[in-house]
Order: C-alpha cells, then sequence, then structure tokens
C-alpha cells in the first residue's frame, strides 16, 4: 500500500540493433537518476524475462540491472540477411509479400534487377521465398512481444498505485496480429497499467537521422 509508482522498463533486445541498446541503456539509468523517487518501485525486462526475478525500490539495483544488458547476435543476424541479396528494406515490406501483395513483390523484384542484373531471371522466386521466411519469423517474435505485455499486465494488476511499462525497441511487425495487440492493451487498460513505447532509434540526439522522420508511417510501426 505503501507503493507509489511502479516503472518497468521492457528492453526488447530481438526488435533492437546494437546502437539501439547502447541508446536505451543510457537514457534509462538518466531517468532513473532524475525521476525514481522514495516509494517508487521498478523492474528491468530484457528479452521477456525481469532481471533479477523481483520489482525493486533500489534504484542503483536497477541502473546495474541495465548496465548488463546485451545486444541479442539475432537482431544484428537479420538486419545484414535482409541487406543481401535480394535485397528487403523492412519487415513490413516481408509482410506484404507474404500476403501476397503484387505491388509490393513486383517493387521487390525491380529492386533485385536493378542490384543484380545477371540473376535478375531468378529474383521472383528468390523474393518470395525470402520475404516469406522474413515475415513467418517476425510473427513468431512478434507473438514473443505480446507475450511478454500479457504477462506484465497479469503480474502488475494485483499491485496498488500508478503503473507504467516503458517499451524499449526499434518497433515490431504487427500488422496480421491485430487483434491479439488490441486484446492486450484492453487488458492493460483495465488493470490500470500504461504501456508507453519508445521508438529506441529516435534516442540519438547528437546525430538524428531524418530517415525516421521521412519513413512511411507503415515502416515506423
Amino acid at each position: 500500500a505503501a507503493v507509489q509508482r511502479v516503472f518497468v522498463f521492457s528492453f526488447d533486445v530481438e526488435h533492437m540493433a546494437t546502437g539501439s541498446v547502447i541508446r536505451a541503456q543510457k537514457a534509462v539509468p538518466e531517468f532513473l537518476t532524475t525521476q525514481f523517487q522514495a516509494g517508487d518501485v521498478g523492474g528491468i525486462v530484457v528479452a521477456g524475462t525481469m532481471v533479477n526475478k523481483r520489482l525493486t525500490s533500489v534504484g542503483e539495483e536497477l541502473r546495474a540491472a541495465v548496465a548488463g544488458i546485451k545486444p541479442t547476435p539475432d537482431a544484428r543476424s537479420r538486419e545484414l540477411d535482409m541487406r543481401e541479396w535480394p535485397r528487403i528494406e523492412s519487415l513490413y515490406e516481408a509482410t506484404r509479400v507474404s500476403v501476397g501483395d503484387d505491388k509490393v513483390i513486383e517493387h521487390l523484384v525491380y529492386r533485385a534487377c536493378a542490384d543484380d542484373k545477371e540473376r535478375c531471371e531468378d529474383a521472383r522466386p528468390q523474393v518470395l521465398g525470402k520475404a516469406r521466411a522474413l515475415a513467418g519469423q517476425a510473427r513468431l517474435s512478434a507473438q514473443r512481444t505480446l507475450s511478454t505485455f500479457e504477462h506484465l499486465v497479469v503480474g502488475l494488476a494485483p499491485m496498488p498505485g500508478r503503473k507504467t511499462v516503458v517499451y524499449l525497441a526499434d518497433g515490431f511487425s504487427s500488422e496480421d496480429l491485430a487483434g491479439e495487440l488490441q486484446t492486450v492493451i484492453g487488458r492493460a487498460a483495465l488493470a490500470n497499467v500504461r504501456i508507453y513505447a519508445i521508438d529506441t532509434r529516435g534516442l540519438n540526439r547528437v546525430s538524428a537521422d531524418s530517415r525516421i522522420l521521412d519513413a512511411a508511417p507503415q515502416e515506423r510501426v
């Protein structure tokens, strides 16, 4: 009953580039130092698991948990794979191909031919196979993210006070999981849990990349 506020910082490292993890590791301790007050409790979640398996009122424990976070090689590997021929710029593109969006398919085939004319004849099957594989992986990883949200909401629901989950990631593909996402958000609202999503690419205040602002809305998700 003495709890004033609850803060949970969820690092979705599966959906974060190495630079994003490093930026978030600088931003969260700064928040804890300036905003975490007596009576507050907090927790650090990394890849769906609560560090030390508990919430704590000790700010130093939370800062140490953040410092110990390591980027996952899977995110970097996926990024490099997407850049390989045939190039796919975003998981949104991969998802659109997987649902048979002819306009996007033709665009990717055209890009593949422009990137390597000698392999153009094989471009379409390669684009389809790669995009479908990426979309399948993206859906599984997005489901893991939603599962983390669900567990947090269930765990925080009985606690008194204001409960805030700060979700840190570069974004995940949720186009075909819209129903599940809305269900989780609804349950969070009933449990008085506020979820704030921060695009960790935007934490780079020194050299902001304008491409984030110029990208189409569906690519920023």
